[in-house]
């Protein structure tokens, strides 16, 4: 009898620790968009001022007591001031600009200090998505862009306050440390986003 009131006791306590391990543990879905502010350098050719855009995204995120991972991509675009850079293409010069479009996709860590408030760290891979130089021509044989592809990747950090039940305010900072394509993109976002 000693050992079923134990067992039943053992099993309880079990069943109490297990309850409390998955109210712990959350799995979240979310969109954000918002305003990006770009910071392009070409290391070949002079580089034009780019425009703020608008951006969106969605993310993953699993959360266990202050410590969550989170798993997002956002949609990225930037244009360019028209200017006289050129590319080295014959017969094309006059106002020309490029258009950058690419998907950022990040994994990042998370740490919660109090509920409602986060910080992170992470790291962020960029994927092309259409990225062309427009040309105005002198020829017609000229073509009118040039698709251009860039491979960014970095490191990103971030903040994240939630505002009114799962609606959030966050900020990221992403660097790009890849100059393999001549282009480094770093972006700051301001976002705003729903958390389910």
């Amino acid at each position: 009898m000693k050992k079923i009131i134990l067992g039943i006791f053992v099993f309880m306590s079990f069943l109490s620790n297990a309850q409390e391990t998955i109210q712990k543990q959350k799995m979240h879905f979310g969109l954000r968009a918002g305003l990006s502010i770009p910071s392009v350098d070409f290391s070949a050719t002079t580089t034009p001022e780019f425009s703020e855009n608008i951006y969106f995204g969605a993310f993953v995120e699993y959360k266990y007591d202050e410590i969550a991972i989170e798993l997002a991509g956002n949609y990225l675009q930037t244009t360019s001031d028209k200017s006289n850079v050129f590319v080295n293409v014959p017969n094309v010069t006059g106002s020309n600009y490029y258009e950058l479009k690419s998907v950022l996709t990040s994994l990042a860590l998370k740490y919660y200090p109090v509920d409602k408030f986060a910080i992170k760290f992470g790291a962020y891979y960029g994927f092309d998505f259409g990225s062309r130089y427009y040309q105005e021509k002198l020829v017609s044989s000229a073509p009118d862009y040039i698709d251009i592809e860039q491979k960014d990747s970095g490191v990103l950090f971030g903040m994240e306050c939630e505002v009114h039940k799962g609606f959030f305010v966050d900020t990221n900072l992403t660097f790009d440390l890849n100059n393999e394509d001549g282009i480094k993109n770093s972006y700051i976002l301001f976002g705003l986003g729903y958390k389910m």
